[in-house]
């Protein structure tokens, strides 16, 4: 079964690959990856990145600015379930921000709009200390830019019909996927949740987030964010961890394609814990449930590069999006496809 799994999603992440590249194939004058960036902005705001990934459960992407009055660094690692930001202002090692996100469990549940309680939930699944399945790529877009996939499919002893795949794509340029563009100081994240199995037919889903940071002095959930106000995004929400050395965040859409269609995702309030702070977002119960997070830094570096262009990087090509969102059709489609392929009869 392991290996199934794992050859299936080698085939979606080509297929998720392949619809980024499509999407930077329309390009306009000075635009040459089509993304609405001009070439000179991502000229100016391009990073190093470098990103490694293992097999048996890990990956690490490091994004290092280029040029800027202060370099600074950006890292994004996984490693069993867990996610770890970090960003570096300076060269010094010592002054950092940071914080860990981890899936931690999934549980059916009714929903009663408000804080989840123990009354309200049908079943859990317990993702912590589980095997996950790492495939890794590399591509570039049509100006030069350096792009990193990683596909992480959980593989455990939780309901056989059930599993999870966690996607992260960094670039080293501007990139759009979907209906959002991603900056260099952002990661791309998609979780899919995929043929998990319902007790009742009046519950719904929900992935708990469990976060922890030492450094920044204060963590919270915002609705609406600042790629929003950039035009950048729309409909997002975000957890933002703040300090005194920097700003990073964990945003997320405030929709999810279930089955196809786009329903609405909520956020519970963060409550305390032993290890930190935990949210839930809850989702509508289908066969593939498909949520697009991102984790990024607001980076002064970034910025400065920005301002000495002169040009406010705030356009987006329609097209673009449509080429988006055919490759997010296909592999939901594909991947319902292979399902129902193994539950037929040989």
């Amino acid at each position: 079964m392991a290996l199934r799994r794992s050859s299936l999603f080698r085939f979606l992440a080509l297929v998720t690959a392949a619809g980024i590249v499509i999407s930077s194939a329309s390009a306009l004058a000075g635009d040459s990856d089509g993304d609405g960036i001009s070439d000179e902005i991502e000229a100016a705001t391009a990073r190093n990145v470098t990103a490694t990934g293992v097999r048996e459960g890990h990956f690490s992407i490091v994004s290092r600015s280029v040029g800027a009055a202060t370099d600074d660094e950006f890292q994004v690692d996984f490693e069993a379930g867990t996610f770890g930001v970090e960003y570096r202002p300076s060269a010094s090692p010592e002054a950092r921000i940071w914080y860990e996100l981890g899936l931690h469990r999934i549980i059916e549940f009714v929903d009663n709009g408000g804080e989840i309680s123990g009354d309200d939930i049908v079943q859990t699944w317990d993702l912590t200390n589980m095997y996950w399945w790492v495939d890794s790529y590399k591509f570039a877009d049509n100006d030069g830019g350096r792009q990193f996939l990683f596909n992480s499919t959980l593989l455990g002893d939780f309901p056989p019909a059930g599993f999870v795949v966690v996607s992260a794509v960094a670039s080293e340029r501007f990139v759009r996927i979907g209906g959002s563009l991603v900056t260099p100081m952002e990661v791309k994240v998609t979780i899919m949740i995929i043929g998990w199995p319902l007790k009742r037919a009046d519950t719904k889903l929900g992935l708990k987030l469990e976060i922890s940071t030492h450094e920044a002095t204060g963590a919270r959930i915002e609705t609406g964010t600042l790629d929003e106000a950039r035009d950048w995004a729309s409909d997002e929400s975000q957890l933002n961890v703040s300090g005194p050395l920097g700003f990073l965040f964990f945003s997320w859409s405030n929709t999810a394609r279930v089955d196809n269609v786009e329903r609405p995702v909520r956020a519970t309030d963060l409550s305390p814990t032993e290890g930190g702070l935990e949210f839930y977002l809850v989702y509508d119960p289908g066969t593939v449930i498909f949520h697009d997070p991102k984790m990024g830094v607001e980076s002064s570096a970034f910025w400065s590069q920005v301002e000495r262009i002169g040009e406010v990087p705030l356009e987006w090509n329609p097209i673009l999006y449509i080429a988006g969102l055919g490759a997010i059709s296909g592999v939901v489609a594909l991947t319902v496809f292979a399902r129902r392929r193994r539950r037929e009869p040989q």
